[in-house]
């Protein structure tokens, strides 16, 4: 855990992150190097604009022993569309799998080991189907993320198949403060509506929303979710740390802009639904 007195400082302060869309992170307190969760990759219930992206995602943040902010992981899922014309809204017509990942060491930006057979460049998840993702500290230099669920391959014989990808994010330094153990490592949650270029307003895009008869409800959903700090084995198998339900604590709730649960000026309304909860239901929504 941190210093008496410490809190983990968000991600924010980096100045890296909430610069190109909405969010909403949910991150626990100290000592967890191990998140676990099944989630739903909505793309019916989906509509995004030009050069947007719905994200589902999972990672953590390493800190000093006085809750400084180190450095981070995100790894999960984008929800793409890219043959949306400018203007133009669509639900996504693919899912990648994502990873980016800052080195205080070099001030470089990491992104997922990119080998021939690396996961990343071989296969895509199937819309409309549950998604396990599994965050884990692999090693001081290295962080994972176990995809459970169904793929298809992007190139190629294209049959879908349920199963386990491995993508690693490689290259931290000792300055970055992750280990195994990680006594200064939070997990998080993280679902975003975010924008590659441009202005982030992209009016009507919404994420995991039923939008019926005039009626918005959240669709999209976490449940299972646990959070771990190690305790002895292999890293990333679930005995090899004291598990318990992920928990965020009102002040580890971060939504960019700060204000979008309300109307941001000249910005469509984000409304976030049903936050800090075990099985949570969520949808973000421009309008």
């Amino acid at each position: 855990m941190a210093a008496s007195g410490a809190t983990p400082q968000p991600l924010e302060h980096l100045g890296l992150a909430y610069r190109t869309g909405w969010s909403h992170d949910e991150h626990t307190a100290g000592g967890f190097a191990y998140f676990s969760a099944k989630t739903f990759v909505d793309c019916a219930h989906t509509r995004v604009g030009y050069r947007q992206s719905a994200d589902i995602f999972t990672g953590g943040y390493a800190h000093d022993a006085h809750g400084g902010l180190l450095s981070y992981a995100d790894m999960g899922v984008l929800l793409e569309n890219d043959g949306l014309a400018r203007g133009e809204l669509a639900r996504p017509d693919k899912v990648q799998l994502y990873g980016q990942a800052s080195t205080t060491a070099s001030a470089r930006l990491l992104r997922f080991v990119d080998g021939p057979d690396a996961p990343q460049r071989r296969f895509d998840v199937v819309c409309d189907t549950p998604l396990r993702l599994t965050f884990f500290v692999a090693s001081p230099a290295e962080v994972d993320v176990r995809y459970q669920g169904t793929f298809v391959a992007k190139r190629g014989k294209r049959t879908p198949f349920t199963g386990s990808l491995t993508a690693r994010i490689r290259g931290f330094a000792a300055a970055d403060g992750w280990s195994v153990t990680c006594a200064f490592c939070a997990v998080r949650r993280v679902d975003t509506l975010a924008v590659g270029s441009g202005g982030p307003t992209r009016p009507g895009a919404y994420f995991g929303i039923l939008d019926a008869r005039g009626r918005r409800e959240p669709v999209a959903w976490w449940s299972d979710s646990e959070a771990g700090r190690y305790v002895a084995g292999p890293a990333g198998a679930r005995a090899s740390y004291q598990r318990g339900p992920f928990a965020a604590a009102s002040r580890d709730i971060i939504d960019a802009p700060q204000n979008a649960r309300t109307s941001p000026r000249g910005r469509p309304a984000f409304l976030i639904r049903g936050e800090g909860t075990a099985n949570e239901r969520i949808g973000l929504d421009q309008r």
